[in-house]
């Protein structure tokens, strides 16, 4: 940027997936104290969540988007006709932080998502732009992430600490497969907590197994803890973002080491 004599009225343009735009957003909000970028997102889980939101992460020494900032993009250009050539795989990565969207909608939209037995049909322009349009809401209420954006946060303390630890193996994971499971045992916990209805986990894991065919993972809390207590949502305790009921996030809930392992434990016997 320094060689192509970048100056502060360049628009930076940033067409790609979510780790594309994250570092190129970064990048953008650093360079001459700031510059205004443009996002394309060009897969599924970056046009309903990396791409939008203003959240411009990454990672560092093993942590989740333990460095970034906040700036919102001058625009976001989204166009389902890039998914025609994206990976299955990358496919259903995305589908699942829309069905986390639809976790914290409420029971309509929750069981609008179990009804959908298709991948195709998490594609379309009314699905995308309903995800969108749901975090765009949250995100206009609370644009740094101070209180209720942190809704957002389901799934993620654990769903991040599997994905890390995936990435040290020789099976890594994406970020949609780990939140998916990170979904699941967060439930658990809202179960031990606040008596969270375990039939709606198993509508969750059934959308796992049937619609994205995903098997079950086995997961050890002491390879999890360290990402867990590195969590930039902590205090001086583990905070996690869970549900009460389907629609009813609680944001920085504290939750023990004994709770992790138990929804562990029971994640693993379902």
């Amino acid at each position: 940027m320094m060689q192509l004599n970048i100056h502060k009225k360049t628009i930076i343009v940033n067409i790609g997936g979510g780790a594309l735009c994250d570092i190129a957003s970064f990048m953008a909000n650093t360079f001459k104290r700031g510059l205004s970028f443009v996002n394309i997102p060009t897969t599924l889980l970056a046009m309903v969540d990396a791409g939008i939101g203003g959240k411009n992460g990454f990672n560092f020494d093993g942590t989740k988007n333990i460095i970034g900032t906040i700036e919102q993009p001058h625009q976001v250009y989204i166009n389902p006709i890039f998914l025609d050539s994206l990976p299955e795989r990358e496919i259903k990565s995305g589908i699942v932080e829309m069905l986390k969207h639809h976790l914290l909608q409420g029971k309509d939209a929750w069981q609008q998502a179990v009804s959908i037995n298709e991948i195709n049909e998490w594609c379309t322009t009314n699905m995308i732009s309903h995800s969108i349009a749901f975090k765009k809401e949250i995100v206009l209420q609370d644009p740094n992430d101070e209180g209720i954006r942190q809704f957002l946060n389901l799934g993620h303390s654990i769903g991040h600490a599997i994905e890390s630890h995936s990435h040290t193996t020789n099976r890594p994971l994406l970020h949609g497969e780990a939140i998916y499971y990170g979904l699941i045992i967060e439930l658990y916990i809202s179960n031990l907590i606040f008596n969270f209805d375990k039939k709606n986990i198993d509508a969750l894991i059934k959308i796992g197994t049937e619609v994205l065919h995903y098997k079950k993972e086995i997961f050890n809390l002491e390879n999890l803890l360290p990402y867990l207590k590195a969590d930039k949502k902590n205090d001086v305790t583990i905070n996690m973002s869970l549900l009460s009921d389907l629609g009813e996030p609680k944001i920085k809930t504290s939750v023990t080491i004994s709770q992790i392992q138990t929804a562990l434990e029971m994640y693993h016997a379902n």
